[in-house]
């Protein structure tokens, strides 16, 4: 889900700066993600989709490029890590708030739609 994503971003960030990387292949960066992973069920699919939803509404942090086949996902060259990520961060936050909000409007209208009343026979 989106509400995942500044966790994973964090992770990422986390992972980029001790091993000196600016870049990675999707595949591995997915597999060392789910080794730190503490969250039972988190599966690899899980990783590639919260990498897929970060890729897209963060482009300006990181991008996924194909280098001899493979995915490569990358923080941008030149780019200042921290301004990029100081002004990725709110959005990824707002974003998850606009879902929050999407998700309790449509269960709302789940509930309004509900009837209580008797069954006709």
């Amino acid at each position: 889900t989106v509400s995942g994503l500044p966790l994973l971003a964090d992770m990422i960030k986390f992972l980029f700066l001790t091993t000196d990387r600016t870049a990675m292949y999707l595949d591995d960066l997915a597999i060392k993600l789910l080794s730190t992973h503490k969250k039972v069920g988190v599966t690899a699919k899980i990783i590639d989709e919260q990498l897929e939803l970060l890729i897209r509404h963060a482009p300006e942090w990181c991008q996924l490029t194909t280098v001899g086949g493979r995915k490569l996902f990358s923080v941008p060259k030149g780019a200042d890590a921290e301004k990029v990520w100081t002004s990725v961060r709110p959005k990824l936050k707002d974003l998850v708030n606009e879902k929050r909000v999407e998700a309790a409007s449509n269960a709302a209208l789940v509930t309004a739609g509900s009837s209580d009343g008797p069954v006709a026979q």
